[in-house]
């Protein structure tokens, strides 16, 4: 086994995949509460497995309660920025690979010239970005809390409220900045020949940059989590999916496009049901 994948693959994957089993027994522990149908669409097949899942760390992706929306203190903020950030690192990790192959490929023939620390300095810097994403998420579904618009489940009850979303990220799909931020995603060696820096900080420069176009790739798509349910891991799953395959080669013209249509599409029929 090369060294790569002794410092870098398997550290990451194993990360990546705690990421997916915690989100997977908070939505569990969640549906002891709600019912796992309630976390949003393709949920109700985890029903029967809420009756054997009895891991108490439900407390993280609780609802708020009263006196939590009325006080404003920091502990309510904390759990839920946790929960947040763990579904950045399970959705948006797998989306870096191609940038982080990259990375590597600048060490073939010289191996000092990007050492794992480097290259763990560069996923830091990426992971800072979606770090303050998760921060900007946490404060929008505490406001949609005490307004009553998200419930126990996490899931918006206001139809036009998540029409506007899919609205907004349908049509974000063909602007332009969804397409020049998405031409760096896709290709990440070009970038990285531009904005070479050698050093840590060099490398944590290089990750925040990269992790600011892919945040302009995908903020839109992930907001879509109050719509399809804040803990719906089916739809983190398909999400991420989808993402990753946005920023492979041949992806912009065969899925880009397209998932912009079905949410406009989605949106003039979240529409219609709220005048119903």
């Amino acid at each position: 086994m090369s060294n790569r994948a002794i410092h870098i693959w398997l550290p990451l994957g194993g990360i990546v995949l705690a990421a997916w089993a915690f989100l997977a027994l908070m939505s569990l522990e969640l549906a002891r509460v709600v019912s796992a149908g309630a976390l949003g669409p393709g949920m109700s097949i985890f029903e029967t497995l809420t009756e054997t899942v009895t891991l108490s760390i439900g407390n993280i992706c609780r609802p708020l309660t009263e006196a939590e929306l009325q006080n404003g203190e920091w502990g309510p903020f904390v759990r839920i920025l946790a929960m947040w950030s763990t579904m950045s690192i399970a959705m948006m990790l797998p989306t870096a690979i191609p940038l982080i192959a990259t990375y590597i490929e600048f060490s073939k023939g010289n191996p000092t010239k990007v050492p794992p620390r480097q290259i763990w300095a560069l996923i830091a810097g990426y992971g800072m970005i979606w770090l303050g994403f998760s921060c900007f998420a946490t404060g929008l579904q505490i406001a949609l809390s005490r307004t009553v618009i998200l419930d126990g489940s996490l899931v918006s009850q206001w139809p036009w409220l998540s029409a506007a979303f899919l609205l907004v990220a349908g049509l974000y799909q063909f602007s332009t900045l969804k397409e020049n931020c998405l031409s760096k995603c896709r290709s990440p060696f070009a970038t990285f020949m531009g904005m070479w820096r050698d050093g840590l900080a060099g490398a944590i420069q290089m990750g925040l940059k990269q992790g600011l176009y892919c945040l302009g790739c995908c903020w839109a798509l992930m907001l879509l989590a109050f719509v399809g349910g804040v803990m719906n891991i089916i739809w983190m799953a398909v999400a991420m999916i989808i993402m990753l395959i946005e920023k492979i080669p041949f992806g912009e013209d065969h899925v880009t496009a397209p998932l912009g249509m079905l949410l406009i599409v989605a949106s003039g029929y979240m529409a219609m049901q709220a005048l119903t």
